[in-house]
């Protein structure tokens, strides 16, 4: 939809941090809920106008772990967003809301769908408990199994499981149980990822202590093949590196992020791109204080330009080139490509020039392939595993 923007609403409290996690979020006993809804309602009303957009087609409540929030908490927290726009825009929202399986119950997910939520995405990570217990998280494979049932039995148009693989010792009959486990609980949409250790994680330290080893390239190269192979099989297909969905089910928010569209980011730390100018963008940044957050928001009059709430926060102009450069990276990681004309256009002449062998270059080596004229750049099976590898060829 042209002019079309997608809303993240980031909620960034946590009752305790995943040993593998870099998010911003927050270890908290209590969560200002009341404060922290109008914070996003003041900046909400702020970046909706200065955004330039006809409506919003998605929003995505992420964290931290929203379902953290009572159903009624988040209930009003979403109609402050969706107050502001016309009933047929509100309806045809896609609305995703973020669950840890310990924090739900059946009457949570129903009562989210009668506020509009429909689509879910149910942080499951693993099936199997010693592989949970290793991930730190606080649920067990029965709780996991209990809330994406009652996910799926609340109406939801699409719910999705998130599943981590990759953990030390782990074989791929037992990934391959997992995966068929957790498609015949009715999902309709799967994020397979790989697990990373980044730095500064506490599991990021036990790797350098010698206390950990993850599995190497060949194995999580193994793996990734079998998480396409198997879900292809049951009938979710790849549309994403690590994204595999029923036909009708892909994530609308995502596929706006992956082809460059403009997006508002509301919370602590939240992220936003918005266009500045003819072909200019902006990144912002929010601060990750909380309650420098909130005090910000307060505080905040209609900015002249496109700025980050709180001390601390960043804005960062993304000039032409850096564009057309995301766009191929995250592009290039789904199976739909990139659309080649409008990133060259992107590019001074002899960018332009340099990029066009590059696609020649990746096309007569096997790793991708062109359609429509050569406006289309695709990976072909032998490259769309080494998706950011091929991307930094446009670096």
């Amino acid at each position: 939809m042209k002019n079309s923007i997608s809303v993240y609403v980031h909620l960034p409290f946590c009752r305790s941090r995943c040993p593998y996690c870099d998010f911003a979020s927050h270890e908290s006993a209590a969560i200002p809920f009341d404060d922290y809804s109008a914070a996003i309602d003041a900046e909400w009303h702020l970046r909706r106008t200065k955004a330039g957009a006809s409506a919003p087609i998605s929003i995505y409540i992420g964290g931290g772990t929203p379902s953290l929030w009572p159903a009624d908490k988040l209930k009003s927290l979403i109609a402050r967003i969706t107050a502001p726009l016309s009933k047929d825009t509100a309806a045809s929202l896609e609305i995703t809301v973020e669950a840890n399986p310990k924090d739900t119950d059946g009457p949570w997910f129903d009562e989210l769908v009668s506020a509009g939520v429909n689509r879910f995405s149910i942080g499951v990570q693993a099936l199997d408990d010693q592989r949970l217990h290793f991930l730190g998280r606080r649920h067990d494979r029965r709780d996991a199994e209990a809330a994406v049932t009652a996910a799926v039995r609340s109406g939801a148009r699409s719910v999705n499981a998130d599943l981590i693989y990759g953990t030390p010792g782990q074989r791929p009959a037992e990934l391959t149980d997992e995966l068929h486990a957790l498609v015949d609980l009715g999902i309709s949409h799967l994020s397979a990822y790989e697990l990373t250790a980044p730095k500064g994680t506490r599991l990021s330290g036990r790797i350098r202590r010698g206390e950990v080893t993850l599995p190497d390239q060949d194995a999580l190269a193994t793996m990734w093949h079998l998480v396409r192979g198997v879900l292809d099989q049951r009938g979710l297909a790849p549309y994403e590196t690590s994204n595999y969905a029923r036909q009708g089910h892909r994530c609308r928010h995502n596929l706006h992020y992956w082809r460059g569209g403009p997006y508002i980011g509301l919370g602590a730390a939240a992220v936003g791109c918005l266009t500045d100018g003819n072909r200019g963008m902006v990144r912002y940044t929010n601060t990750g204080d909380v309650a420098g957050y909130l005090a910000a928001a307060r505080a905040a009059h209609p900015p002249g330009r496109l700025v980050g709430l709180g001390e601390g926060s960043v804005r960062e102009p993304l000039p032409p080139t850096v564009q057309a450069q995301e766009r191929v990276m995250l592009g290039l990681r789904t199976t739909d490509g990139v659309w080649l004309p409008p990133v060259l256009d992107l590019l001074p002449d002899e960018t332009r020039a340099k990029w066009g062998k590059w696609v020649a270059d990746l096309v007569e080596e096997g790793m991708a392939t062109t359609s429509d004229n050569g406006n289309c750049l695709k990976l072909t099976n032998t490259g769309f595993p080494l998706a950011d590898l091929v991307a930094e060829r446009f670096f």
